[in-house]
């Protein structure tokens, strides 16, 4: 959590009895579609990241490259010890049909 917490891009949200969790965000691309990327200072939400204290790390994000990107940027940030043990794809248009 001491690594994590440093990194410039993550912003803790919530702290409770399991754990920390942060939200990944940057700064919005030029020209982005959304209005709010024409606001001063404003960022877009790629991620969350939960980490447990039992010593594991969730992480979700917007899209599948981004998660590419969010776990190399947690292997750099912590260490090559971090370990994939699952990965998981969810389609959100299943979620619309529950």
């Amino acid at each position: 959590m001491a690594k994590v917490g440093k990194l410039p891009d993550l912003h803790i949200t919530d702290e409770n009895k399991d754990g920390v969790h942060y939200t990944w965000t940057r700064k919005y691309p030029k020209g982005h579609w959304n209005p709010m990327s024409r606001m001063p200072s404003a960022r877009q939400v790629i991620g969350d990241i939960q980490i447990n204290y039992d010593n594991t790390l969730k992480l979700e994000t917007k899209t599948k490259s981004f998660m590419t990107g969010l776990i190399y940027y947690m292997i750099s940030a912590l260490g090559r010890e971090i370990k994939l043990i699952s990965l998981e794809f969810e389609n959100p248009l299943n979620m619309l049909r529950k």
